[in-house]
């Protein structure tokens, strides 16, 4: 979980523009590591999500960007800079 945390991090450095809405980060993991980041039960990326405040989702493979290799998997990591009631919808 750390390199979820690192990318937020680098995402949500000041900008001067201040923006509203989410910064959306799409990692490409190998379908064999994917339960890595999942957890048991959904443990790990629930500790992800609690620490960060991000929103974390694995991406179903009908929303899988096109260019992804066949066999990977995309977790969607999105922060949202200024926290608004619609944000996580926006996601």
């Amino acid at each position: 979980h750390n390199a979820i945390l690192h990318v937020q991090r680098k995402i949500m450095l000041p900008t001067s523009d201040k923006k509203e809405g989410p910064a959306i980060c799409r990692l490409i993991v190998s379908a064999n590591q994917v339960g890595c980041v999942l957890g048991k039960g959904g443990s790990i990326i629930a500790e992800m999500r609690k620490l960060s405040g991000a929103f974390i989702v694995v991406l179903s493979k009908d929303k899988i960007p096109r260019g992804v290799p066949e066999h990977d998997e995309v977790i969607q990591v999105c922060f949202c800079c200024i926290v608004s009631k619609n944000c996580q919808s926006n996601c």
